[in-house]
Formats: structure tokens, sequence, C-alpha cells
């Protein structure tokens, strides 16, 4: 089930700017929890040199 969407609001004249998707405490709480676990592995990431030669193509 999909949450509410957060609707954001110009302060000066309170017109709609957007919306954003909002979910639930405990799906945040899981990709927090996957985000963390993917840095803390970042020994498997691209090497330095790698990732500037990616950069420099681009």
């Amino acid at each position: 089930m999909a949450s509410e969407p957060l609707v954001v609001t110009n302060p000066f004249n309170g017109d709609v700017v957007g919306e954003l998707a909002t979910d639930s405490s405990s799906k945040l709480n899981n990709a927090l929890a996957e985000a963390s676990d993917l840095f803390q592995r970042r020994r498997g990431w691209l090497p330095l040199h790698e990732r500037i030669e990616i950069l420099l193509r681009t």
C-alpha cells in the first residue's frame, strides 16, 4: 500500500511546488540498512583510478 505523498508548497504564496513520494518507516529503515551495508563493503567498488577513467571518457 502506497503512503500519501508529501505536498511541497511555496512558503511565499502557498502554491504547490510538487509532491514527494513517502514510505513507511520500516521501508526507510530497510533502505538505510542496505545502503550502509553497501558502503561498508566498498572494497568491492571500482578502484579510484578506474572511476576517474570512466569520468574522463564521458
